[in-house]
């Protein structure tokens, strides 16, 4: 599996904002510009740049990628397999030959009030027995790990996230049965402080490549 990501603030330079522009298609392009929200439209510009950088690697086009019935994009040939996810000022982009997932969480100051919907009895149950700072951190992490299997399985919002348990026995678990699948969660919280990041994929997960694109990679491309 290969991992690249970067941090959104690299586009603060004018000439760097300039080549990532000229590296996403038309169409993302026109989106970008009528986003009201100026961190919006920098996530949209990285996860663009990230996508041309594994398409050119794999030998692929745009027109070899397609939206699914529940809006999760995907390569026609069914042969290479990359999922997108962003938060706060970073983009990530996994890319493997086997279907996978993917999902990076902030950690903000305190937990959202309504969690009835991301989190199953087993969960609220665990994050009640933590101190105040460990539980913000775990709900923040449970939830990446959820994200990353739902975007693994590719329906989005039609699943829901309370019906998956991440806990046992008041632990918990990297491995998890889901819908008759075995799916192995890799969290990467030491990356950066205060945010979680998880993989979610079929097999364990092996990272053969952890990239952070910086400005001179941006400027020799």
């Amino acid at each position: 599996m290969h991992i690249l990501y970067l941090k959104t603030d690299i586009f603060d330079k004018p000439e760097l904002c300039d080549k990532g522009f000229s590296m996403i298609s038309e169409e993302r392009r026109e989106r970008i510009r009528i986003y009201k929200n100026e961190m919006t439209a920098r996530l949209s510009l990285g996860a663009g740049v990230l996508l041309r950088i594994i398409m050119d690697r794999m030998g692929i086009s745009e027109e070899n990628i397609l939206i699914g019935t529940h809006g999760k994009p995907y390569v026609s040939d069914g042969k290479f397999y990359f999922n997108l996810s962003h938060s706060g000022e970073y983009v990530f982009c996994a890319y493997d030959n086997e279907p996978i997932g993917i999902d990076i969480q902030k950690i903000k100051d305190q937990i959202p009030k309504h969690t009835n919907r991301i989190l199953s009895k087993e969960e609220r149950e665990y994050l009640l027995s933590l101190n105040e700072k460990d539980r913000i951190s775990a709900f923040y992490s449970i939830w990446s790990d959820k994200e990353s299997i739902i975007k693994w399985d590719g329906r989005g919002l039609h699943m829901s996230l309370e019906s998956i348990s991440l806990v046992t026995q008041e632990e918990k678990i990297s491995v998890i049965n889901f819908e008759g699948n075995n799916l192995f969660l890799k969290r990467l919280d030491f990356l950066m402080p205060d945010y979680t990041v998880t993989i979610c994929g079929q097999k364990e997960v092996e990272i053969e490549e952890l990239q952070k694109l910086d400005e001179n990679f941006l400027i020799k491309y």
